[in-house]
């Protein structure tokens, strides 16, 4: 267990709190994780994973005036987005399991850029609750789709999905109405910021401006 100073100083070296420059540009964060830069409108994050890249507000306010330099927001995927196929794949899943919730995963693999769609084997399910054996991963590959379905229901993202999200770094969707035409609620989980998501119509992932719209 760490303690003391030593606590403070794995902290310290683990997320970072810098400053914005106001008269240079800030350097982008090396490696994979998480850092804190305070900017002349309040706290704002940056995030490196290897899938993901995205610098958001936390606690702003812009009546602020920090003597600190400016940020954007923004969200960048190193990635194409998974092939139509895969999403229909886990519809197929879905419907076969219909009316009971289904439960799969979109993995990517970091070193090819290819995808791959995994069925979670469903250990109890019922029409709107489901526990599952997570997939194995194999090495260099990234489970970034998180989906479940809710039979007849509308997608929504209940108060458990909400709890289970959290602290999260992955897309989630949600798949309802399979008696009928089936439609899909998604969000991107930034640890303990969501923001709502969508596909065009050639399958690629859109994401909204950073808001309260999805926020928990």
């Amino acid at each position: 267990m760490i303690e003391g100073t030593d606590l403070d100083a794995f902290i310290s070296s683990t997320y970072p709190v810098i400053p914005v420059p106001s008269q240079q540009d800030l350097p982008i964060l090396e490696g994979h994780g998480v850092r804190y830069m305070v900017a002349a409108d309040g706290l704002w994050r940056e995030l490196r994973w290897p899938w993901v890249y995205a610098k958001y507000p936390l606690l702003t306010n812009a009546d602020l005036a920090l003597p600190y330099g400016a940020i954007s927001e923004c969200v960048t995927f190193k990635f194409a987005s998974p092939p139509p196929a895969l999403w229909r794949e886990f519809i197929s899943d879905a419907k076969a399991a219909f009316p009971l919730e289904a439960a799969g995963a979109l993995i990517w693999h970091e070193k090819d850029l290819s995808w791959r769609y995994a069925r979670r084997k469903a250990l109890q399910a019922k029409s709107d609750f489901i526990e599952y054996e997570e997939v194995s991963l194999g090495e260099d590959e990234h489970l970034v789709v998180d989906i479940h379905s809710h039979g007849r229901l509308m997608p929504f993202f209940s108060s458990t999905d909400d709890q289970d999200d959290m602290g999260s770094v992955k897309i989630s969707v949600v798949f309802g109405c399979l008696d009928a035409e089936p439609s899909w609620v998604m969000r991107l989980n930034l640890l303990d910021r969501k923001l709502a998501m969508s596909l065009d119509s050639d399958f690629n992932f859109k994401v909204e401006p950073f808001d309260d719209s999805c926020h928990s």
